[in-house]
Parts: structure tokens; sequence; C-alpha cells
């Protein structure tokens, strides 16, 4: 596991944006109360950022952060220190997020990711004492 604490935020987030099959930015109000993701990978289409931006600028959004999903587990940075119920919610909006990104195929796509993970955690080496 590496030491996460010492990288910046800009490695922290592009080390999400690069392992993650599905990682998108994380766009907050000023009272948290209101959020969008910003699609990174698979990369949003030119006609869906023209809306996206006229949106955030109406909705008076803010960059907080990377999030996404590599294996079954979402993976996230931040700019900023937030509550724990901020990141909690994020989880929850993320989650619903790929849902309907991606309908019924979610829970295949989360099923391939959990074997995925489940094959590469199966071929580490066995250090055990015989």
């Amino acid at each position: 596991m590496e030491n996460t604490a010492m990288q910046t935020y800009d490695a922290l987030s592009t080390q999400v944006a690069i392992d993650c099959t599905v990682s998108a930015m994380v766009l907050l109000n000023a009272d948290n109360s209101d959020i969008e993701f910003w699609p990174v990978v698979p990369a949003s289409t030119d006609e869906t950022r023209l809306t996206l931006s006229e949106g955030i600028a109406a909705r008076k959004l803010r960059t907080v952060g990377v999030v996404g999903l590599c294996g079954p587990d979402a993976r996230c940075a931040f700019k900023e220190p937030l509550e724990s119920t901020t990141v909690a919610a994020i989880h929850k909006s993320f989650f619903d997020y790929l849902r309907t990104l991606f309908g019924a195929s979610f829970g295949e796509l989360s099923r391939d990711s959990e074997i995925h993970e489940l094959d590469r955690l199966m071929s580490l080496p066995d250090f055990r004492q015989d």
C-alpha cells in the first residue's frame, strides 16, 4: 500500500482517473447540497460538455475532487477536507450515477469487476509457512 498522505491532490486525482474503469470529477455547490459528476473515463462528448458547462455555471458548482470505480470499490481524491457525511453522500450518488450511466448492465459491470479483483488477489504469491 502506498503512502497517499505525501502525494499532491493532482497526483492522487490523476491516479484515480487512470486506475479506474469509470471516473468522474465531483462538483458541489457552496453548501454541498447539489452534486454533479463530470465524466473523465469514459470521456464525455462535446455536446455533453457544453450542456454540463452551462448547468455548472448556473448552479454555481465547484470542483472538489475525483471519484472512480476500481474493481468493486469506489476510490476518490478530494481537493479539500469534506465532512464524512458529505463523502458518504458522494459515494452513494456516484453509485446512483453508475446505475444511470450503465442501466441494466451495471450489475454485470460490477460482477465482472469483482471477478477481476478476485482473480488478481488469487494470483498474488502465498508467503505463508507450510
